[in-house]
């Protein structure tokens, strides 16, 4: 039977520890430990993970003396006490699928090659606690390159829901943990490295819950678009910089590709800022397509661009409605 550890960190989420614990300890047909990290919460987490732990001997409780932040608390779990053979790491606020881990270990034991393996996540509401008792027991995968699912990221940005990934622990800790210079898209980088080192699996059913919650809405305004945007190439030149050794194919014209395609998206988000009347997002929405594509400067997108400013966004919004009706696109 395989063995798997599985590191929860939690930050004032005592609200869902208990059903992500529970997910988790109903897994079948796997030996696992599970680690509760609390982060200095101020809710009632640590009394919940205490309890937890208590009713439990699979399950341990540390809290941190002091607020870490999520990437010192996350590689706490995952270099520092992490020994099974796979490793995986969920937030307090996600939760498991029926089967989720059988399934991950089966090709991970199946294929040695592949460094890790995930899966689909299910999106849940914040007040959702679903019990589904579909498992599928032989899970349909694939196995793609390294090189294959860097490329990915490259073009589609990063395609791995974090509660789903198992990783090899011995090579999440020879490739190391959570990257503390991206805060937004460790998880990203991370996937990206392991990369360099093997072979990707993907299951094709479901293995995790994803809880969304109000506020991660902020990245469909400009302001949080373009940080996205930002985050994401950071990080695949990061990567290049650092790994590129590794890496058999031309980053540097996916990074141009990539740099090409953002700035046209920093366009339309101008627009947007417009119709917001927001002239600080619309500006820093210009800024940043000159410089992913410094040839934009004398573009007719550009011209366009700055048209949208002169008309304001009562006319946007109208030019966007007309050419939509006319061609079934939206060229505003």
């Amino acid at each position: 039977m395989s063995k798997i550890d599985i590191v929860v960190p939690c930050y004032n989420y005592g609200r869902y520890l208990s059903y992500c614990v529970e997910s988790i300890l109903a897994q079948h047909d796997v030996d696992l430990r599970v680690l509760i990290i609390d982060d200095c919460s101020t809710d009632n987490s640590s009394e919940i993970a205490e309890e937890l732990a208590r009713r439990d001997p699979r399950v341990e409780f540390r809290r941190n003396s002091v607020n870490l932040g999520h990437i010192k608390t996350f590689n706490i779990g995952v270099l520092d006490w992490a020994t099974a053979p796979y490793t995986l790491l969920i937030s307090a606020d996600d939760a498991l699928t029926p089967g989720a881990l059988r399934r991950g270990l089966s090709v991970l034991d199946a294929h040695p090659e592949a460094g890790m393996v995930y899966g689909i996540a299910r999106v849940i509401g914040g007040d959702d606690f679903p019990h589904d008792t579909n498992d599928p027991k032989t899970p349909t995968y694939q196995i793609i390159s390294g090189l294959d699912f860097i490329r990915h990221n490259f073009e589609e940005g990063n395609p791995v829901p974090s509660p789903t990934a198992l990783v090899r622990t011995e090579l999440q800790q020879k490739t190391g943990g959570y990257c503390p210079l991206m805060l937004h898209t460790s998880d990203m980088e991370m996937w990206m490295r392991i990369a360099t080192r093997a072979s990707i699996a993907v299951i094709k059913e479901p293995q995790a819950y994803y809880r969304w919650h109000g506020s991660n809405m902020n990245l469909q305004y400009t302001t949080g678009l373009i940080r996205d945007l930002n985050e994401r190439v950071r990080t695949c030149e990061y990567v290049f910089s650092v790994h590129g050794h590794d890496l058999q194919s031309d980053c540097n014209s996916m990074l141009t590709q990539m740099k090409r395609r953002f700035a046209q998206s920093a366009l339309y988000a101008a627009g947007n800022a417009v119709i917001a009347n927001d002239a600080q997002a619309f500006q820093d929405a210009v800024d940043f397509g000159l410089k992913m594509d410094p040839r934009l400067r004398l573009s007719s997108a550009m011209l366009r661009t700055r048209l949208k400013k002169c008309l304001g966004g009562s006319g946007v919004k109208a030019l966007r409605a007309i050419t939509s009706h006319l061609t079934g696109k939206t060229y505003w």
